[in-house]
């Protein structure tokens, strides 16, 4: 590997000046491949009958589905803001990640004949492999690190453990956009103010600005934390004379640039910013004591999981099940990658940019712990951090730090190849592979056949009279969440609105959150609840075709106002 004008203490940014070449081309493709085998090995193998994932899959997987039927023009979805769930509330979009930022990719496949399912499987590969693409480039031509440590780095940020860990929640699986924010402040600051050229200082607000609206749009707990973060950067700034320095010139030649690209994220960002309000206003913040349950203890650092390929008996060792923490908290990246995280930050902490993203990964880690005796500081981030109230699952914080991690293992895999020995590089690069790769074990899966059969019997059961719809299921038949799932994925089939609804959050008062049935007292509970929810919607609701399980149709239960009941 070259010598690195990097490693130098105070090497200023330099142009990426060699041509890629054909050799790294392929290697890098090499990588993400290899990346993308291990991710999504299980789709890949079955032909593409299964997907990586559980319920919050299928969720978002409604979501662009949605969005897709709504710019289609599809009657039943007219509403961009409002799917046809939980009818008839409105703006119930905002209840979770809105996804809007990583529409095209979906739409795309839409667009070429994909079904909906096929159309989300490409969709989280092809956000595996921007989360790639955005970290090698970053790497390579930011950081400069050599080729072999950007592919090695890129692959942590794309498949790092506590990302794989998450693929449940596919919210969290694009992470471009952060690196495009990171990129455009770094293209900005990196150098100085006086010589900064007008087309780097364009494109600096462009990624910057870009990517950060692009991830409000995106996922909510991404861009909370890029903002917690970028508070810390700012603080460190402010209380480190040169840095303080560099910024207040900078600010001071370029204000007017960087005024107008405030005005015009505010003007972006303004109806993302109406639907969110008004979900606070209408169902309020999450209590301190409902986030207190997803604060990681120390140990949660190390957890990878008790099947890893690796570690799997040292984490059954410290108590560390399947279930850990409700299976938030797997944020261990492994002991050796663990290492060349914490070298780079110590070898490499006079870069400006090692030592901001040092605090703001101590700082983080340190403020979200949970610590003996049930204290946190996290309580000062709830109380007094805008929109703090709105995180739930502060352990999450570690997808987000896989970018600073991944800058770190690159600049000592660099710094081992060229001062300690080439092969000891290479081992490390395999290494920090595996142990991420280990984890591959905590992937969940569900069948397409698993959402598409219970789905198509609800469908099957509704007459051309039904209005809307809600689903019930036997007790302990699966759980409620999936009972809300499967008559998700029946309105997109049938188009008919459903009250049934699973999200991050529900409408207030909403009385129709466990629709299984046991006997006569749920039957009973439930026809309760359903005219209680027409009773709050008169003029939207006109009837409700209740799916029952010992049923072969639909009871049709009819608004009052009509002068109808229960047929």
């Amino acid at each position: 590997m070259s010598s690195l004008p990097q490693l130098h203490k105070n090497a200023p940014l330099q142009k990426f000046s060699k041509p890629i070449k054909g050799g790294e081309v392929i290697g890098a493709a090499v990588v993400l491949a290899v990346c993308l085998l291990i991710m999504y090995r299980q789709t890949i193998w079955s032909r593409f009958a299964v997907t990586e994932g559980g319920g919050d899959s299928v969720l978002y997987n409604v979501i662009l589905e949605h969005q897709w039927r709504w710019i289609s023009g599809d009657a039943s979805h007219r509403s961009l803001w409002s799917p046809p769930v939980f009818f008839p509330q409105a703006k119930i979009a905002g209840y979770t990640d809105l996804m809007l930022g990583v529409f095209p990719a979906y739409a795309a496949f839409r667009l070429i004949g994909a079904d909906p399912q096929t159309a989300f499987q490409l969709w989280m590969v092809t956000m595996s492999a921007l989360n790639y693409l955005a970290a090698y480039l970053l790497l390579r031509a930011l950081v400069l690190a050599s080729a072999g440590a950007s592919a090695i780095g890129a692959a942590f940020f794309a498949m790092g453990s506590p990302r794989l860990a998450q693929t449940g929640h596919p919210q969290l699986l694009p992470g471009f956009f952060v690196v495009a924010v990171f990129g455009g402040l770094y293209l900005l600051l990196s150098e100085a103010p006086a010589t900064l050229p007008r087309r780097r200082l364009s494109i600096g607000l462009l990624l910057a600005g870009g990517g950060a609206i692009a991830q409000i749009y995106t996922a909510f707990y991404n861009a909370w934390f890029m903002a917690f973060s970028a508070a810390v950067a700012l603080l460190c700034a402010l209380l480190v004379p040169r840095f303080r320095q560099r910024l207040f010139e900078f600010l001071r030649r370029y204000w007017l640039p960087c005024v107008i690209s405030a005005v015009v994220a505010a003007l972006f960002l303004a109806p993302v910013v109406r639907v969110y309000y008004g979900v606070l206003r209408d169902v309020g913040e999450r209590q301190y004591s409902e986030v207190q349950r997803f604060l990681p203890p120390v140990t949660a650092w190390l957890a990878q999981g008790p099947d890893h390929w690796i570690y799997g008996s040292l984490n059954r060792w410290r108590g560390i099940g399947p279930d850990f923490g409700g299976q938030e908290m797997f944020n261990g990246i492994g002991l050796l990658t663990t290492a060349l995280v914490l070298a780079g930050f110590l070898r490499f902490r006079s870069r400006p940019v090692v030592a901001i993203w040092g605090a703001i990964g101590a700082i983080g880690l340190v403020a979200s712990l949970a610590w003996p005796g049930g204290f946190s500081f996290w309580g000062w981030a709830y109380a007094y951090f805008p929109a703090a109230k709105a995180i739930r699952a502060v352990s999450r914080f570690s997808v987000f730090l896989l970018l600073p991690a991944a800058i770190a293992v690159a600049l000592s895999i660099d710094w081992l190849a060229k001062r300690v020995s080439p092969l000891l590089a290479a081992f490390c690069m395999i290494a920090v592979v595996a142990e991420q790769a280990g984890s591959s074990g905590l992937v969940p899966v569900y069948s397409r056949v698993t959402v598409e059969g219970p789905a198509e019997a609800i469908v099957h059961r509704l007459g051309p009279e039904c209005k809307t719809f809600l689903a019930s299921f036997p007790r302990n038949s699966t759980s409620v969440p999936w009972m809300h799932i499967f008559a998700m994925w029946a309105e997109l089939q049938s188009g008919v609105p459903t009250l049934n609804g699973y999200s991050g959050q529900v409408p207030p008062a909403w009385p129709l959150g466990d629709v299984s049935v046991a006997g006569p007292p749920d039957r009973v509970r439930l026809v309760a609840a359903i005219r209680e929810w027409m009773g709050r919607h008169p003029r939207e609701i006109e009837n409700v075709c209740w799916i029952t399980p010992d049923a072969p149709t639909a009871e049709l239960i009819k608004s009052t106002e009509t002068g109808g009941g229960a047929n």
